[in-house]
Parts: structure tokens; C-alpha cells; sequence
């Protein structure tokens, strides 16, 4: 995995090329991005002896942090989100926990066997025997049962599920602490994290520390919501489907309600997308990877399309640049910082860790 950064094409109005200075791809190897306290890093397991240690790089000061993280090992564990500073991980048995490589705190999530079409297999009858596996029904929100069930090993099972994981806050600010009712400043009674998971790219959700299982949104279906990217705003979640269409999900208790804010834009399936709210004007950008022409084994991300989305006009509009602003998209979650406020970044740049397989 490594990390790009891409600077707008005079040749072609409607994309982002990529800029890739040796240097940078030298030394930085991500799995994910945070921030935390004003600073955007990049956090990725230690190359060296110990499997606890992990490199933070720093690109306010050009340099890498490496410190000591807690239990099960970060060299084990796959990344599948990040935001507010905090991580979101999967285990070596495919179990979620948030932690913050700064602070070292860790809470783990409810287990994944409580996501609606995952079911255990142990060894013996009952709640007493070993894990042996895991069983995944593939059906959406309709109820409709597109392929028969597959079984996975313990440690498969991540790489097969997480897609995306954001937290519509900082688990260990007061607010969050808030339990019950509708209590807390983002309205639904502390941080909830939301995840995009493959069955068919469907959304579940928890309660951070007071829920012990994932909550299905059963508005999704397969043919209309497979999301690719997900964000937290004004009191709501919003994700973005492969058909450019945008939905607000707002989350009281156990519920989560739909409003389609932006209708579908297209008349084919993206391969991925991402969504961004820009600081200055408030605006919402979405980016497409833009692949090399040539057809080769692997393919390599040579730009981005950017678009800004037009609410009125229920639409979207190619722009030819990000302006003062910097993007980090990828599995963190998406994020758009001004230049001016950041003066170590790039002005429109997009920096992005190879979340697809170009």
C-alpha cells in the first residue's frame, strides 16, 4: 500500500493527475489517516521487530512518531476506518475495536457474529465452544437472497466484510459520553459508529460502549444503495451510492431514517466514489479514480474526476480545481482541509491511500 498525492491537470479540465515525488513514496506507507488535535498523520504497522509499534508520520513535521499500542497486536490487524483521531480495526478474528494511536485508548465494538447475515460456527453446540468460522447469508434490504451462504475462516472474514468505518464523533469527548434517549450534541445519545460492510455494500450501525450488536438499516437494497463512501454532518450521516445518488440516514435509539437528497446522477454502476464537504463554501465534491488507459495486471490511479454537487438542479458539475483546499480520501474518512489553515499541506492536492485495487 502507499500514498499518492495529485495536483490538477491543465490538459484536462475535469480531473486530477497524479504528482508522485520519490521522496514521498519513500516514506510514507500508510494503512489509514487520521487527526487528531489539528495534525493529519498517517498510521501504518512498524517494519521492525515489535508487532505492537506503529509509525505515525507527521506531515506538519515531515517526520515519523513510533509509538507502542495495546493489544491484539496493530501488526495484525487490518484498518478499515478512521476519523476523529481514532481508528477503526479489525482484528485477527475479524473482531472491530476504535483505537487512538495517540492516546493509546481502545474500545472494542460490538462483536461482528451481531451483524444481520453473519452467523458463528463453534465447535461444540451452545455458546461454550471454539470459534470455528464464520456463516454469511448474502441478502439486502428486500430480503432478497442473491447467492447461497458462504463460510469463512475467522481471519478471512475481515477482508471479505469491512469496506468502511466512520464515528459521528470523538468517543472520549463529554458529549459522547451522554447515554440514553435522544441525549448528546449529535442527537442520538453518544458516538455511533457506521459501517459499510460487504453483504452488497450495506450499512449497519452501533452505539459506542452501550450497544452490544449492530443494527441493520434495512432501507438499503442491493440494486439501490451498494454505498461507497460515508460521512458524518449537522447531525446526520450521508452516504453516497454507486450511482451518484446521495442519502441522509438520521439515527434515533435503534431506527435510522432515509431521506434521498441527492436522486441517483447516473445511469451505470461506479467502480468507487467519494464525497466531500468543502470548510470554505460548504460545497459537496464527489471524486472518481481516474486509471491509467493502458491495460496492464494492475492498475494505477493516474487522476481524479471532480464534480460538485448541485442540490437544486438534483445534479452534478465537473470543476477544473480544488482551489485552496487539500483532500485525504481512502479508507480514513474523507476529509477536506483548507490551505490557508494548513499551510503544510499542498493547495489543491489530493493526498490518498490505495483503498481499491487501482
Amino acid at each position: 500500500m502507499h500514498q499518492e498525492y495529485c495536483r490538477s491537470t491543465a490538459g484536462d479540465p475535469y480531473s486530477v493527475s497524479v504528482d508522485r515525488p520519490r521522496d514521498l513514496l519513500h516514506r510514507r506507507r500508510p494503512q489509514s489517516k487520521f487527526r487528531n488535535n489539528g495534525v493529519t498523520a498517517a498510521a501504518a504497522a512498524n517494519g521492525g521487530s515489535s508487532t505492537r509499534s506503529a509509525e505515525l508520520y507527521c506531515l506538519a513535521d515531515e517526520r515519523p512518531y513510533t509509538v507502542t499500542l495495546p493489544d491484539p497486536p496493530i501488526a495484525e490487524r487490518s484498518i478499515v476506518g478512521s476519523s476523529h483521531g481514532w481508528l477503526v480495526t479489525a482484528d485477527a478474528l475479524s473482531e472491530l475495536h476504535l483505537l487512538n494511536p495517540v492516546t493509546r485508548e481502545q474500545i472494542e465494538l460490538p462483536p461482528i457474529a451481531t451483524l444481520e447475515q453473519v452467523r458463528p460456527i463453534l465447535e461444540a453446540a451452545g455458546d461454550g465452544g471454539d470459534l470455528r468460522g464464520y456463516e454469511v447469508s448474502f441478502y439486502d434490504g428486500d430480503m432478497r437472497e442473491y447467492r447461497a451462504p458462504g463460510i469463512y475462516r475467522p481471519d478471512e472474514l475481515r477482508d471479505l466484510l469491512n469496506i468502511k468505518a466512520i464515528l459521528s464523533c470523538d468517543p472520549s469527548s463529554s458529549s459522547s459520553r451522554r447515554r440514553g434517549g435522544e441525549g448528546g450534541e449529535d442527537g442520538c445519545g453518544g458516538c455511533i459508529v457506521l459501517l459499510i460492510y460487504h453483504v452488497y455494500q450495506q450499512p449497519s450501525f452501533a452505539r459506542v460502549g452501550d450497544d452490544k450488536q449492530w443494527h441493520w438499516i434495512t432501507t438499503s437494497s442491493y440494486y439501490r444503495s451498494p454505498y461507497s463512501d460515508i460521512a458524518y454532518r449537522d447531525g446526520a450521516f450521508y452516504a453516497m451510492n454507486l450511482l451518484g445518488g446521495i442519502h441522509r440516514y438520521d439515527i434515533h435509539h435503534s431506527r435510522a431514517t432515509r431521506t434521498v437528497v441527492l436522486a441517483d446522477t447516473l445511469g451505470y454502476t461506479l467502480h468507487h466514489a467519494y464525497m466531500a464537504w468543502t470548510p470554505s463554501s460548504g460545497d459537496v465534491w464527489r471524486l472518481t479514480h481516474l486509471p491509467e488507459d493502458e491495460e496492464e495486471e494492475e492498475l494505477r490511479t493516474v487522476g481524479f474526476h471532480v464534480y460538485k454537487v448541485d442540490f437544486d438542479s438534483q445534479d452534478v458539475v465537473p470543476i477544473d480545481s480544488l482551489g485552496d483546499e487539500a483532500l485525504f480520501i481512502g479508507h480514513n474518512g474523507t476529509l477536506c482541509l483548507s490551505t490557508k489553515d494548513y499551510p503544510a499541506l499542498l493547495p489543491n492536492h489530493v493526498y490518498f491511500t490505495d483503498d481499491v485495487e487501482y
